[in-house]
């Protein structure tokens, strides 16, 4: 399992991959194309901010970055991509925040597990 967490206002993002679902779609990670194009792993995890931040307009986000990210355990290396976007603030005022969501070759964004933050993790 790949575990990737974001910070935005007052909560914790904790997004998780199973390795079932990295793996649905193999890719050795030498061929010239991933087998999700980068295009499409932005327009899903756009749609997957606007699902979370349904407060914001769509012409409030601002992309910023699409990596490959890689994870591995003795057996095989899995590959994801890392999808982020610059968010408005908590209150819709303010700098946007960079925020990364992980779309999983066989175009799966993962719903987060949303908690408060705590005082250590606002420091």
């Amino acid at each position: 399992m790949s575990t990737h967490y974001e910070y935005h206002g007052d909560f914790v993002y904790r997004f998780e991959i199973a390795r079932d679902e990295m793996g649905a779609v193999e890719w050795a990670g030498v061929d010239e194309h991933p087998p999700l194009p980068p295009r499409r792993a932005i327009a899903l995890s756009r749609q997957a901010v606007l699902e979370q931040f349904g407060q914001y307009r769509p012409e409030n986000l601002g992309f910023r970055a699409c990596a490959l990210q890689r994870t591995e355990d003795a057996a095989r290396k899995y590959w994801y991509y890392a999808v982020t976007w610059f968010v408005p603030d908590a209150e819709g005022e303010g700098d946007p925040s960079s925020f990364t969501i992980p779309v999983s070759f066989n175009s799966v964004c993962p719903k987060p597990r949303i908690s408060p933050r705590t005082e250590a993790e606002h420091a």
